[in-house]
């Protein structure tokens, strides 16, 4: 009977611990759909700023001539019949925000711990071996 109750015990734990690995750790269901979700999000992200990106190379495009400069300074009230728009070449440096707009907003699941998924599985072996136990005792 000792020999039985420690496969019993070693199997169970052994098919425990392999369910939970698969399930819940790294490289598990739960990992690789977080790992999905967080892809999805950075796509989104990025053809957001491809589009802004595209629309700010157009309106500098557009902004070139001294025409549209003139029907800017227009538009927004600093131009007047008979003045004259002074505008000047600023040296090409990129200006940088320092604000991040499209961070991860949480870490993504990265899977249990192996200690955690061990001890899951060991309290699952127990417990199954005990009511082996149990069935057993009963039935003598």
């Amino acid at each position: 009977m000792t020999r039985k109750i420690l496969t019993i015990f070693t199997l169970t734990g052994a098919i425990s611990y392999l369910i939970l690995l698969s399930w819940a750790g790294k490289g598990g269901y739960l990992h690789n759909q977080a790992l999905r979700a967080e892809i999805e999000r950075l796509s989104y992200a990025d053809e957001q700023l491809a589009l802004e990106v595209e629309s700010l190379g157009a309106q500098r495009t557009l902004m070139q001539s001294p025409d549209a400069i003139k029907d800017a300074a227009f538009k927004y009230g600093y131009l007047g019949e008979g003045e004259t728009v002074f505008y000047f070449d600023l040296p090409q440096e990129e200006i940088y925000s320092n604000t991040v707009r499209y961070t991860s907003r949480r870490p993504s699941f990265e899977g249990l711990a192996t200690s955690v998924l061990v001890a899951l599985s060991l309290a699952c072996a127990v417990s199954v071996t005990v009511i082996v136990l149990l069935i057993t005792a009963r039935r003598r």
